[in-house]
């Protein structure tokens, strides 16, 4: 009774710090608000519903990038981040009291024939006078398989390494980025790995297609370690890996979340050549430590909502719009034989308490067979 009662001490004294999702911005996702899991399959079920892996045509992805930037990538904002470039100390000053954001995308992957395998990086970076920056590299690896004519299912393990820069100062970022072995600059970092387990399922009836997914299943442990931001980018750039640093006791953890969603694709018949709708709705609820027993409040229901309308035009046009999150975003793509390019537009989904810009634009670019 000792031991246990020494050890329920323990954990409830341990500090738990809730982690993001891990949720690439690739712009043909997110401007659909990322209200694909009932239509996920291809290179987007590995990182939406491993159930997917099962549906469709086998999908090859050699390549997979994207970037975006907020606020919008005008000439002046551009101007203004080569000169922030040339002198980080005038960084401040020139992005102005709305700060400065990016994200970055990248993967490649095969999802098809009930196997789903791919290497996805994705990160973001926002702030004002501070900015927080994280960046995550995950490997997906798992299997689906198909129930009747009508249902779908699958798993998917997904080790991750994950490195964050809680706080760092605007001039800091450009100061590190034109010399990251030794910028000399005082920010620390945190970095380290966490293993998460997801699951999956959908079911075609006609035009609908139901889907669900849990993500991060029981939470997602992330083990960190803790050094300077110079002697992580010299370790990296050595070749020598994630250096030793210090290991942190409290608890980073990425909360379970359940997807549930709706996908509507009408079957026009010979005019689909021309105009092809496609309509989905899902619903995203996130257990945060503690919260299984909770009721949720009309602001937590509201807040999982997203929506999205895919519409194809001419077989390879695509006009999208979404909502996530309170949030809206468009954009529009193009699809050809072993190429996709992408664009969006958006507002940004980040946690409130990181100030920055709320409007930006991305682009992205496929070889896809």
């Amino acid at each position: 009774m000792g031991v246990l009662a020494l050890v329920a001490s323990s954990l409830a004294a341990q500090t738990i710090h809730v982690e993001p999702p891990f949720e690439p911005a690739f712009p043909s996702s997110r401007a659909l608000g990322d209200s694909i899991v009932a239509s996920a399959q291809g290179f987007e079920s590995l990182y939406t519903n491993p159930a997917g892996f099962a549906i469709g045509k086998p999908s090859l992805t050699l390549v997979s990038g994207a970037g975006g930037l907020s606020p919008m990538p005008t000439t002046a904002g551009l101007q203004n981040l080569g000169s922030a470039w040339a002198d980080p100390a005038s960084a401040p000053r020139l992005l102005g009291p709305s700060g400065f954001g990016a994200t970055i995308a990248a993967g490649i992957g095969y999802a098809g024939s009930g196997l789903g395998l791919g290497l996805i990086i994705g990160g973001e970076t926002w702030g004002s006078d501070y900015l927080n920056s994280q960046t995550t590299l995950a490997f997906v690896g798992g299997m689906a398989f198909p129930v009747g004519d009508h249902f779908f299912f699958g798993g998917a393990i997904r080790p991750m390494v994950r490195v964050e820069v809680p706080s760092l100062q605007a001039g800091d970022l450009f100061t590190f980025l034109r010399n990251p072995r030794s910028s000399g600059i005082d920010a620390q970092s945190l970095y380290g790995f966490g293993v998460a387990l997801d699951l999956g399922g959908i079911a075609q009836y006609g035009p609908f297609s139901y889907g669900l997914a849990v993500t991060d299943i029981a939470g997602t442990r992330m083990y960190y370690a803790q050094d300077s931001l110079n002697a992580l980018a010299s370790s990296l750039l050595s070749g020598g890996g994630l250096p030793n640093g210090q290991t942190l006791s409290d608890a980073y953890t990425i909360p379970m979340q359940a997807t549930a969603g709706l996908s509507y694709h009408p079957n026009l018949g010979r005019a689909a050549s021309f105009f092809d709708p496609k309509l989905e709705v899902d619903y995203a609820y996130r257990f945060l430590p503690g919260d299984l027993l909770k009721v949720p409040t009309n602001t937590d229901l509201l807040d999982g909502i997203r929506a999205g309308v895919d519409l194809r035009l001419l077989s390879f046009f695509h006009l999208r719009a979404g909502y996530e999150y309170g949030r809206l975003s468009a954009g529009a793509g193009v699809q050809l034989p072993g190429l996709q390019i992408e664009t969006e537009l958006f507002e940004r989904v980040a946690p409130s308490n990181i100030s920055g810009p709320d409007q930006g634009a991305s682009a992205g670019i496929s070889i896809r067979f």
